[in-house]
């Protein structure tokens, strides 16, 4: 068996499925997705905890996965509803993990160093052009908790993609630094997340605001502008429409009348 290993392999790149058999190359299209490395998994998990190991020619709807490295883990959850998602993984010991959602997610997730992580809870939902890359600083993560609301344009980056260096000592100045966003989050239109972000639960960040350092020591707050401060607190918000909160608020006033 170890012999045959030796001589004939399958290697699937560029939407083609690669045979190798004793020194000759056939190659042929296949619709599949782009994995090329080792030791790479794509699992899929039922809403019974049943885990799937994919095969490359078995997609998930909705969502196109590359993958160029080796030892690389996707863990996606059921039910799930991808819409022109692309998750691509640049380099080796990274991992991706997505609880199920029963909302729309259309985004961009680009794992680009090594030992980097995006982990995600249940239910979040993204409006088009969100993007969640930049890494170029090894064992930096995104994290993000349950039911998150995210609108258009929302870009996560935790580090600057590229490195400013001290004349004096050569050294690199701009290291990377985990972003946390935590439970019931709602990001505005074109916010922009950066290295060490750290957005407590049940808070608001408006629309095109800047948020680059930690707001962990509070709840319930509203953020706003570049950089991004706190404009309110104690506050919650609902998914609703204003017109639909307002009228399930009433129905609940008449009934403990």
């Amino acid at each position: 068996m170890n012999l045959l290993k030796k001589y004939i392999s399958v290697t699937y790149k560029n939407k083609h499925r690669i045979i190798k058999f004793f020194g000759i190359k056939i190659k042929t299209k296949f619709d599949c997705y782009d994995l090329s490395g080792a030791n790479n998994k794509i699992i899929l998990v039922s809403e019974d905890g049943h885990e799937k190991i994919l095969k490359p020619n078995e997609k998930i709807p909705g969502i196109d996965i590359r993958i160029d490295g080796d030892n690389n883990l996707v863990i996606i959850h059921e039910p799930i509803i991808f819409n022109n998602c692309i998750l691509w993984f640049e380099h080796d010991n990274c991992e991706f993990k997505i609880g199920k959602s029963k909302y729309e997610i259309s985004a961009l997730f680009h794992l680009s160093a090594p030992n980097t992580k995006i982990i995600i809870g249940d239910n979040l939902s993204t409006g088009s052009g969100t993007q969640i890359n930049g890494f170029s600083t090894s064992n930096t993560s995104v994290t993000i908790g349950n039911d998150c609301m995210f609108s258009f344009g929302v870009i996560i980056r935790p580090d600057d993609g590229h490195v400013i260096i001290d004349n004096k000592t050569n050294k690199i100045i701009n290291y990377g630094k985990d972003i946390t966003i935590g439970n019931h989050v709602w990001l505005g239109e074109q916010c922009l997340i950066l290295k060490g972000s750290n957005i407590p639960d049940n808070s608001i960040v408006g629309a095109k605001s800047l948020v680059n350092k930690t707001f962990s020591e509070n709840k319930g707050i509203i953020l706003a502008g570049q950089s991004a401060k706190i404009i309110k607190r104690d506050i919650n918000w609902s998914r609703l429409p204003q017109w639909y909160f307002e009228k399930q608020n009433e129905k609940e006033r008449i009934s403990n009348d």
